[in-house]
């Protein structure tokens, strides 16, 4: 499995890529002593196949401190997403947020870091001035005017 990526100011995007077909992506912002997962994901029709636990456990051991939020668990499908990370080596921090009206819970793979409001900031900071942010949403805004045309 190798990650094809893209560093720039303090974030990480890397494809995930297993015998040259891309398999997932995962978005990493640096927050100088700690690294937040912002978004995971492995193809639906590979996951159940340890890749999921194969990309923790590279970030597991090339990062000291990692943390990221997941909806608070309301259903089966999020409990289990929780339990998967419990199992990756993550755990409760007693942390929680809210964001655009979704209530996060926060995971850390260190049980002795402390996800202060200052981090909580940094990852904010470093997240939305990212150019990989801004290109994704110029992306984006692209997409929604083409479909906008198709629509209308």
């Amino acid at each position: 499995m190798d990650f094809k990526t893209f560093h720039k100011e303090k974030a990480i995007l890397n494809s995930i890529v297993d015998n040259n077909r891309v398999i997932g992506m995962e978005y990493i912002v640096d927050c100088d002593d700690s690294f937040y997962l912002m978004y995971f994901a492995i193809n639906k029709e590979l996951r159940n196949n340890n890749y999921g636990t194969k990309v923790l456990e590279d970030l597991n051991e090339k990062y000291k401190t990692v943390f990221l939020s997941i909806e608070k668990p309301k259903d089966e499908l999020s409990q289990r997403r929780k339990n998967f990370y419990f199992r990756n080596g993550f755990y409760e921090t007693q942390k929680y947020c809210t964001e655009a009206g979704v209530d996060y819970e926060i995971l850390c793979n260190n049980k002795n870091y402390n996800i202060t409001e200052e981090i909580h900031k940094k990852k904010y900071d470093n997240m939305t001035n990212s150019k990989i942010v801004k290109f994704c949403m110029h992306i984006a805004d692209y997409c929604l005017k083409i479909q906008i045309r198709f629509i209308g």
